[in-house]
Order: structure tokens, then C-alpha cells, then sequence
């Protein structure tokens, strides 16, 4: 679990430089609360098919090398 986070983290940063995602490897678990307002979540569902509860947790386990790079470029998009 701590690999798959930092690795979300990293690529995060790599696309939002400037932006701190410290907060994804502290936090601790399977899940990750995004912090995404309810729309951006609906849009991670609708348009890049990221599914998640509506109060934003991600599935850090589902995260993986195969996918981490497709989930944070639809991320990066809802935070830019």
C-alpha cells in the first residue's frame, strides 16, 4: 500500500507541479479521501470510468503500474 501511494502521489506531482500530494502517502489503508467535490466524482464516473463512493475515497489497491498513469491524468484534470 505505501509503494501504490507514493506512486499516485508521484504522478500527480509529475502533472500538477506546485502542488503538494504529501497528503496521499499519509494517509494510511486501502483508501484515500480525494477531497473532490460530488460533480468531479460523477465525472471521474461518467467520462474516465473511476469509480468511487461519493465522498471521494479511492481504492489506493486498485491503483496499479498498469493504471496509475490513466487515474491520475483524470485526476489532474478535475484538479488543475
Amino acid at each position: 500500500m505505501k509503494s501504490l501511494r507514493a506512486l499516485f502521489a508521484a504522478r500527480l506531482a509529475a502533472r500538477l507541479p506546485g502542488h503538494d500530494f504529501g497528503w496521499v502517502t499519509q494517509q494510511r489503508g486501502m483508501f484515500s479521501l480525494l477531497g473532490l467535490p460530488e460533480a468531479d466524482i460523477a465525472r471521474l464516473r461518467d467520462v474516465h470510468h473511476i469509480y468511487m463512493p461519493p465522498d471521494g475515497r479511492v481504492n489506493v489497491a486498485g491503483i496499479s503500474d498498469a493504471n496509475v498513469d490513466y487515474v491520475a491524468d483524470a485526476v489532474a484534470k478535475l484538479l488543475a
